[in-house]
């Protein structure tokens, strides 16, 4: 027993020596442990910044391209709504009914109204304007396809400035539009008032 006594007896001269060298390596891997521990979390911290900006930056590139995507449809739809209404056209001709002993020509403007759409158009409404007076009137329920309503303004001489005119009607969609001899084209309410 001996030994065990001899063998007691050293390990606490060993512990009663080294005891603070043990504490105070205990203290340096546990510093050590806490500035592993915080460097771990700013990297984690750092990474979910990354992550969430990466994350923002593919929302908003999506939502760009929705609404470029939401503009381009829109487009079309407005571009198809107006289709039929872009082929009819509104416009002056002088139709000579005389010509005088001068060589002058006598005879009346015309505003001629075409529908060059493969649909007819409805409640045709066409003027023609002499300065800002308007001349004449027309209206016709139906204008077929390919077909060219006709409208005479007061007699006047070719030389004179010849008619402006508009053309109210309503498409195939049951869409009323406006559309002036220069190609100005307009949605307009029952009352042919601009929307």
């Amino acid at each position: 027993m001996d030994w065990l006594l001899n063998a007691t007896n050293w390990l606490h001269a060993y512990t009663a020596r080294w005891h603070d060298t043990w504490e105070i390596a205990g203290a340096i891997a546990t510093t050590a442990a806490v500035f592993i521990a915080v460097a771990g979390i700013q990297r984690e911290h750092k990474a979910t910044e990354k992550a969430e900006s990466r994350e923002a930056a593919a929302l908003a590139e999506r939502d760009a391209e929705r609404k470029q995507r939401e503009a381009s449809e829109a487009r079309s739809r407005d571009e198809a709504r107006r289709a039929q209404a872009m082929l009819v056209i509104a416009y002056p001709r002088f139709k000579a009914s005389m010509v005088t002993g001068g060589g002058r020509a006598i005879g009346a403007w015309q505003v001629l109204v075409s529908n060059h759409s493969t649909a007819p158009i409805f409640d045709v409404h066409v003027e023609a304007f002499l300065g800002e007076t308007r001349d004449a009137f027309a209206d016709t329920s139906v204008l077929p396809p390919g077909e060219i309503a006709r409208l005479e303004t007061t007699e006047l001489r070719p030389d004179a400035a010849e008619p402006g005119s508009v053309v109210y009607f309503r498409d195939l969609q049951n869409v009323r539009w406006r559309r002036y001899q220069d190609g100005t084209l307009a949605e307009v309410d029952d009352n042919r008032q601009p929307i």
